[in-house]
């Protein structure tokens, strides 16, 4: 389709030049691509020919920018996978081999790995296997190289992988929580102490971003249409800003990260107050030698790193744990245990829960309903709250406040509720309250008739 052709070439010369090439096809809808040319016009310059079945002809020149060896290597790599996918797809398989081991990326060197032992050329596989082995690109290389020579030359029926997810402790969470893993994890963990977060692979790219602000705010990104630093999608991070990461990542191990810290956040990620919140109880909880560890990886590789973190992050009297959390069905990713092992070696706890769910019938459920100055939750005030804690069909405990909204109650609404402007004049406002009845509902199900009223 030259919709998609077109819009594939226009990002693709974005990310080539730091420009936008707009191209309009009055008939594109109908026509597909026949011929694509990229001709060198000389060391600066290219042309970019399109033509499609209708007989169009569309060219243009386009000045290309200085970039390093290490730049064109890494499009040249990027660009004989595309071209060995291509034609893995279509099982021309020998040509997907040649193209796919003339790069050194390890995308690559998976796909040839695994094309050739489909075809039985295990003398070549094992020696590409060692060679990945011997110089792997990351740690998921070497996962992937071990694991495959293992299973396949070793005589082990399970892979690593499979092996890490079995020998995870099971956590029994109630059923109410199947579908929202993490939630109930979070809420089986708080009963051994633990406050819990669903972070995944948001805390440290935010974090890094905080701590490292005044240099990435400053660096040359893509562009337009790519806010990313660019040293960071390119690996040079560390060489580009050398002197300021040292320091950093000096102080941060020194146990002086909260001075570094800034309001700052990825672009893909939501600026908000709970990452504030999150970020500020993990760093004076964790270890400050384990966090320099990690934030100088991140530093070297970011966007090797960025995805693969556990799924939560637990924190308690001074320790901190992350868990990844699995369940029915989920399987461990080579990219995941890689981020376990990174953080192991950084020092960090970290573990693998899966989860078994079950019908609790001691769970603690509470039953609120909430009386309010009207019908528009966002407009609104409180006048009064009754809760209800049942656990086992038996109510244990009860919480009633009236509360005074610091406005009038409107007549209508008192007919409805019987709450008159007389009965909240002296009662508690929200705030007064809002502490105590939070810790009367913690840790049990929130229930109400109209619960998305009453919750809001």
């Amino acid at each position: 389709d030259i919709d998609d052709i077109v819009h594939r070439t226009v990002r693709l010369l974005a990310q080539l030049t730091r420009q936008v090439a707009i191209v309009q096809y009055p008939t594109a809808s109908s026509a597909t691509v026949r011929h694509i040319e990229l001709v060198s016009l000389n060391p600066d310059r290219i042309m970019v020919i399109l033509i499609d079945s209708s007989g169009r002809i569309d060219q243009r020149s386009v000045l290309m920018p200085e970039h390093t060896d290490a730049e064109l290597e890494g499009w040249r790599d990027r660009l004989m996978h595309r071209l060995g996918q291509g034609f893995e797809a279509r099982k021309v398989y020998d040509r997907a081999l040649d193209l796919y081991g003339r790069t050194q990326g390890f995308d690559s060197q998976e796909r040839r790995v695994r094309l050739l032992y489909a075809k039985g050329d295990l003398e070549t596989v094992k020696a590409l296997l060692d060679d990945i082995m011997a110089n792997p690109a990351h740690d998921e290389a070497y996962i992937f190289a071990e694991d495959f020579y293992n299973r396949k030359f070793g005589g082990k029926r399970t892979g690593v992988l499979t092996e890490l997810l079995r020998s995870g402790r099971t956590l029994i969470v109630d059923d109410l929580y199947r579908g929202y893993p993490e939630a109930g994890a979070i809420h089986a963990l708080s009963a051994e102490g633990w406050r819990g977060y669903h972070v995944e692979n948001g805390l440290w790219p935010a974090l890094f971003w905080r701590v490292f602000h005044d240099e990435l705010s400053t660096a040359p990104v893509c562009n337009d249409f790519d806010p990313v630093p660019k040293c960071l999608r390119d690996g040079r991070f560390h060489l580009d800003y050398a002197d300021a990461v040292a320091t950093k990542i000096a102080a941060v191990r020194a146990g002086r990260i909260a001075g570094l810290l800034t309001s700052a956040a990825p672009p893909d990620q939501d600026k908000n107050c709970l990452w504030d919140e999150i970020i500020d109880a993990f760093v004076d909880t964790a270890d400050p030698h384990a966090v320099a560890t990690v934030l100088e990886a991140l530093a070297c590789n970011y966007y090797g790193l960025r995805d693969g973190f556990p799924d939560l992050v637990l924190m308690r009297d001074g320790e901190v744990r992350f868990v990844e959390v699995k369940a029915d069905g989920d399987q461990i990713r080579r990219n995941q245990l890689a981020r376990l092992n990174l953080l192991t070696s950084a020092g960090f706890d970290v573990e693998i829960v899966r989860l078994n769910y079950r019908v609790d019938p001691q769970q603690t459920y509470v039953v609120v309903d909430v009386e309010t100055t009207g019908g528009r939750s966002a407009y609104e005030r409180v006048t009064e709250i009754g809760a209800v804690k049942v656990r086992g069909g038996e109510v244990i405990d009860v919480w009633q406040s009236l509360i005074n909204p610091k406005r009038p109650i409107p007549a209508f609404i008192t007919e409805l509720t019987g709450i008159t402007n007389d009965m909240v004049r002296d009662a508690p406002t929200f705030e007064a309250v809002a502490d105590a009845f939070a810790a009367f509902i913690d840790g049990a199900i929130f229930v109400a008739h109209n619960v998305n009223f009453d919750y809001t």
